[in-house]
Formats: structure tokens, sequence, C-alpha cells
């Protein structure tokens, strides 16, 4: 999946650059020159947008409006984020939950399973998968 967010870059007092991203709160990083902060605002991404996927938190939108600060710049941050290796298939989903695919289908309709969707398919992550599975629902209906 391709993600892009701006990000400022600011000279910083050692002659490198601090980066942050408003979008991305909790996303910051630096580097000793320009190129290397653009190779590390990256990565800082990725890692960050692999979080919010993690645990089932929706990505915000990127700013396409920011102003940058005066002495500060803003590049836009692009990068693919492989989430393959954290989603499977809705149908192997089922045959880790022991449901039909159908039932996976449902839970996800109904949120109780995090998914995304490519194209006709429903790839299911496997966080969400192992949080229905460490904590089951009991059988029947909710007691009132």
């Amino acid at each position: 999946m391709r993600c892009t967010y701006p990000a400022i870059f600011e000279k910083n007092e050692l002659g490198g650059y601090s980066i942050h991203f408003p979008d991305l709160p909790e996303c910051y990083t630096d580097g000793d020159s320009f190129e290397d902060a653009i190779e590390m605002a990256s990565e800082a991404m990725e890692l960050v947008v692999e979080s919010y996927v993690d645990n089932g938190r929706p990505l915000p939108s990127p700013s396409l409006d920011c102003n940058p600060p005066e002495g500060k710049r803003l590049v836009y941050i692009s990068s693919d984020v492989d989430l393959t290796s954290r989603t499977v298939s809705a149908h192997a989903a089922a045959s880790l939950l022991g449901v039909s695919d159908a039932r996976v289908r449902q839970l996800i309709g109904a949120g109780a399973l995090k998914a995304v969707k490519q194209g006709r398919d429903s790839y299911v992550y496997l966080r969400s998968v192992r949080d229905r599975l460490n904590n089951p629902v009991p059988p029947g209906r909710p007691a009132a």
C-alpha cells in the first residue's frame, strides 16, 4: 500500500535535520544530511503506519494544504508499506477461526474482525484473528 504524508524538515543546531509529520503526531525523526533525513523520514513513516494497522486504528488522511512555518521545509514523503505479512485472506481467516467463509464476511461487516478490501477480496488482519481467538465470544445470545 502506498502512503504519502507531508513532513516538516527543520535544520537543527548539529547541522542535520529534524523531521515531524503533522498528520502522524507520533512520527518524528532526524538525519545527518538532507538525503539521510529523507530516508529516515520514510522509514519512520512506514513504522508508524504499520503500528496504526497492527492496532486497528484508521490512518489519518494526509493534509494537502500544509504551510510550513518560516525557516522550515515541507517535503511529501511517499513509501510502499507492505501489509501482506500482517493479513490473511478471508478464507484463511475462516480456517484459523474454525468458521465458514460466510461467517467471516459477517464478522467483517459487523466490525468484529478488522479487514482491508483489495478489489473484490477481503484480507483480515492477523492481529484481529488472534484477538478473536484469545477472547472468544460465548455461544448464544447475550444476557439481558
